[in-house]
C-alpha cells in the first residue's frame, strides 16, 4: 500500500496539514468541520495526482521518524478521495 509521512499540527480550533514528500501541499481546517486525519488522506491524493496530470514522478515515500524523534500528530496515510461516488 502507498503511504506517506503526514503531520498534523493543532491550534486554536484549527489546523493543518504537512507532507513533508509533496511540500508544495498543506492544507488547513477546522477541527469542527473535518477530520485532520481524513484531510491528510485527501490531500496526499490530490497531491499524487498532480504530479501525475504533470507527468512528474513521486517521490520515494520517507520513513517515520522514531518515536521519540517524531512530531505529536505524525503518522503514515494513504491517499483516499472522499469525492468519488460510494458502490452500493
Amino acid at each position: 500500500m502507498l503511504q506517506y509521512r503526514a503531520i498534523v499540527h493543532r491550534g486554536d480550533g484549527q489546523f493543518w496539514i504537512e507532507l513533508p514528500d509533496f511540500p508544495e501541499i498543506t492544507h488547513h481546517g477546522l477541527l469542527t468541520e473535518e477530520d485532520p486525519a481524513d484531510a491528510a488522506a485527501e490531500c496526499l491524493a490530490d497531491a499524487i495526482l498532480l504530479r501525475l496530470f504533470e507527468k512528474e514522478p513521486l517521490p520515494e515515500a520517507s520513513p517515520l521518524p522514531a518515536p521519540g524523534d517524531r512530531a505529536e500528530e505524525e503518522f503514515l496515510v494513504a491517499p483516499l478521495r472522499r469525492d468519488q461516488p460510494q458502490a452500493a
